[in-house]
């Protein structure tokens, strides 16, 4: 369900309520819909359909708002989430309400002087100063006149952004002084994160460095610093991960664009970026994921948790596919070195946090995981590694 971004609805004397918490990213809580009749739009939209729980009315006195509000949704702390799923409804929001207020809802446990910096930075790009937000957080709010637009894109199926968001997002990047330059290589890196990296990741950074790539750790830029350097790239490779999603604040670039997969078989983000860019491309350098942990609701192993076990050979070939040949600063052994050094520091830290009582089911499904891909070398350190956790 795709409708035009610039559609507005105004729904009168609406009641919102505050998130009593939420499941992934889907708060409890949120606008009182139920009475207004307003269009499907107005609702949170994930796989083409209204997603959102229902809303109970408390016994709590609201605070009244009097005026025009925007609504600007959940203010969900997850980056991924928050920029891909409410995000999409502040282009047109401020392409209509320059000057307006916007109202977001907290989550339960976070205080509007506790939200994350990105969150700021964020509406900052969108030219929305902290005079302008109000928050929904401990009480509930009637507001007199809320102000709703479409999300522009949303996740799941049907939720690729259409040309007329493009137009909305080029336009606010032209603003914030952005063009599409497309004059170097630049590799979004997960290098920084600990053991969420992939593995042999920081050798992998040093060999780019050596043949002219631009490495950036998006965690350490601010928002506005990150779009720069993407809009600067005549390249640009994202290791598989949030950070991709940054990707959707801006709107066309002409150069090519890959994803460095960590996941086998997924194509992330693949419906946001088709038509944001040239080319699109996924490599796939995985020898296999190590799984550990399991979902409760499912029995399965959760992919996005698994450590990216990735093959030498194909890192230089996929690399090489762009225009970017590694060979010449390239060390197998040093490669191999850095990953198993990664992968005991992913499985001291995924071992430190399982309890006693599943790590024997976790370390065999590790183990599995290893074996089914011809790298059983590597069972016995880890075994070590879990034996410890456990006598710890």
């Amino acid at each position: 369900m795709m409708v035009d971004p610039m559609m507005e609805c105004v729904v009168e004397e609406v009641r919102i309520e505050p998130a009593a918490g939420h499941q992934i990213s889907i708060p409890f809580g949120g606008p009182l819909w139920e009475g207004h009749s307003p269009p499907e739009f107005v609702y949170h939209i994930r796989d083409g359909r209204p997603a959102m729980f229902p809303v109970h009315e408390s016994d709590l006195a609201p605070d009244v708002i009097f005026g025009p509000v925007v609504w600007g949704g959940y203010a969900a702390q997850n980056f991924g989430n928050f920029l891909a799923e409410y995000v999409p409804r502040l282009a047109a929001s401020v392409a209509r309400h320059p000057d307006g207020q916007f109202l977001f809802l907290l989550p339960h446990d976070v205080s509007a002087a506790r939200l994350k910096s990105w969150f700021w930075e964020t509406l900052d790009w969108f030219g929305i100063s902290r005079a302008q937000v109000l928050f929904c957080g401990a009480v509930p709010v009637v507001v007199s006149e809320l102000h709703v637009f479409p999300q522009g894109e949303y996740m799941g199926a049907g939720g690729a952004p259409s040309e007329a968001y493009l137009d909305l997002l080029d336009s606010n990047a032209r603003a914030r002084g952005l063009g599409d330059k497309g004059d170097n290589v630049v590799y979004v890196s997960r290098a920084g994160l600990g053991d969420r990296s992939l593995g042999g990741e920081i050798y992998v950074e040093g060999v780019l460095d050596s043949v002219g790539v631009k490495t950036v750790r998006p965690e350490t830029l601010v928002i506005s610093e990150q779009l720069s350097w993407y809009m600067r790239a005549r390249t640009l490779i994202f290791a598989e991960g949030s950070a991709v999603h940054g990707r959707q604040l801006l709107g066309r670039r002409a150069g090519s664009e890959a994803v460095l997969v960590r996941r086998r078989g997924q194509r992330f983000c693949r419906r946001a970026l088709e038509p944001r860019c040239g080319t699109l491309h996924y490599l796939d350098t995985l020898d296999a994921s190590v799984h550990f942990f399991v979902d409760s609701r499912t029995g399965r192993p959760t992919p996005y948790n698994a450590f990216p076990l990735l093959n030498a050979g194909r890192i230089i070939s996929s690399f090489s596919s762009l225009g970017v040949d590694l060979s010449p600063s390239w060390s197998d052994r040093e490669f191999y070195r850095q990953l198993e050094s990664d992968l005991d520091s992913w499985a001291t830290a995924v071992c430190s946090r399982a309890s006693a009582g599943t790590l024997v089911d976790r370390m065999r499904l590790m183990e599995g995981s290893l074996y089914g891909c011809g790298k059983q070398k590597y069972v016995a350190r880890l075994a070590e590694i879990a034996t410890a956790a456990a006598s710890g």
